[in-house]
């Protein structure tokens, strides 16, 4: 029944696609790419309707949903047959609001996920390449990262022969996939084609009802770094971008303005409508006059090492830093080592590291053999550490939440929020079905 529902769905998409014959990018990679999605969504709608995925629908179904604009409605049989006669209809009268662009996130798990997306169904404008790393997750059903690598670089087969690929040129493992390629552009803080460079993050308060009314939080993060490209310097200022490595998920964007004939100032302002995503690196107000930093929507190994990075820049005397951490899933045979690394980066930044889950106890051996006098605990799920972290937080502590989607570590993060009137705004996973 669910093969048939998807066909017809297909089916339909496939119609809409040929008949409207939009702009489609694909966005792959391991880290970073549903940021790197938003990121280019907002950059476009300032000048295009834009379509992309419904909430994380990265699936082939999930694609078609999106096209449908219908979410997944479970095991409600009249709410699909509703969706099927919506779909039917499309294909055969059209869609008027169909969206010119559709930005494109693609998830692939296993072996084999990819061809569902290329074979006979999406052919892409642009594809965009993210972060892979050393150790990306999704890996225990490859045989290992090479082949992780080589399913994500099967979508190049369906990118148009004048389509453009824009990849991240700091990650050594993807320069296999674009080194003998046309209509190339990396990007970077390395030898890249669009570099950014002397990247510093300040936080304000700025205590405005503006503020309020759109974000429910006083806290804006700002990053400052420089753009390079064909020899022009242009300086960069984005709101709630607290982190190094989130740059690298404007870039794409800016890329995409370059590809389109606009120059680097005017693609300097048009970034600003950057906007805080929930779950993703976000600082908002704590308990206990904490400043939360609430990074638990995912996380790959590259993604939380990133995020402690992130944490490290801060800077403020006579204040603990405290990183909450939940394990990662998905990692294969390298998950203790990879946890003990993790252990081994937040000694180097934290003076308080809290494990949460089975895996998360090699995070804290390696913690305390590298710092004898950090403090550590352990707890064996998000519940919890829920129902007993704030005894551990002190005031103005500065706390980072972060771990694999399923850590759940949004719980934690519920309790240390301040501003509980606002969790579903602030904070993801807060919808009937998750909680």
């Amino acid at each position: 029944m669910k093969s048939l529902i998807y066909q017809i769905l297909k089916y339909s998409s496939k119609k809409l696609l040929k008949r409207y014959n939009p702009t489609i990018i694909g966005v792959v990679g391991n880290v970073g790419k549903t940021s790197m999605r938003a990121n280019m969504v907002l950059f476009l709608e300032q000048f295009s309707p834009v379509g992309t995925n419904i909430d994380n629908y990265n699936t082939p179904i999930g694609i078609t949903l999106s096209f449908m604009d219908e979410k997944y409605p479970g095991k409600n049989i009249f709410a699909w047959l509703r969706i099927i006669f919506k779909a039917l209809s499309k294909s055969w009268f059209g869609d008027s609001e169909f969206a010119p662009i559709w930005v494109l996130e693609i998830g692939v798990d296993s072996p084999g996920d990819m061809d569902e997306f290329i074979t006979d169904f999406l052919e892409f404008d642009v594809v965009v390449f993210g972060f892979i790393g050393e150790h990306p997750v999704h890996l225990a059903q490859f045989k290992d990262k090479k082949q992780l690598i080589k399913e994500d670089a099967k979508i190049l087969r369906a990118l148009k022969s004048d389509g453009t690929l824009i990849i991240d040129g700091d990650d050594s493992v993807l320069k296999p996939i674009y080194r003998k390629r046309d209509n190339v552009i990396t990007f970077g803080f390395g030898d890249t084609n669009i570099k950014a460079s002397d990247f510093k993050v300040a936080i304000e308060v700025m205590n405005t009802e503006d503020r309020w009314s759109n974000y429910h939080s006083s806290i804006v993060p700002k990053g400052k770094f420089k753009v390079e490209y064909k020899g022009s310097s242009i300086p960069f200022q984005v709101e709630y971008v607290l982190g190094k490595h989130q740059v690298n998920s404007i870039l794409p964007s800016i890329a995409l303005g370059l590809v389109d004939g606009m120059n680097l100032v005017d693609i300097s302002q048009q970034v600003q409508r950057i906007v805080p995503v929930k779950g993703r690196l976000r600082c908002l107000e704590g308990i206990k006059d904490t400043l939360l930093i609430d990074d638990t929507y995912n996380s790959a190994p590259a993604a939380m090492a990133m995020a402690l990075d992130s944490l490290s820049r801060l800077k403020a005397k006579g204040v603990r830093k405290v990183a909450i951490l939940g394990e990662m899933k998905e990692l294969g045979s390298e998950s203790k080592a990879i946890h003990q690394d993790i252990g081994s980066l937040a000694a180097e930044t934290v003076d308080v590291c809290i494990g949460v889950g089975e895996d998360a106890k090699d995070i804290l051996l390696s913690f305390h053999k590298n710092n004898p006098k950090g403090l550590y605990h352990w707890f064996s799920n998000s519940e919890e550490a829920a129902s007993q972290i704030v005894d551990f937080i002190t005031p103005d502590d500065i706390i980072l939440v972060k771990g694999s989607q399923s850590s759940r570590m949004e719980k934690v993060s519920a309790v240390l929020l301040a501003n509980k009137r606002y969790r579903t705004e602030l904070l993801t996973r807060q919808s009937e079905e998750w909680i």
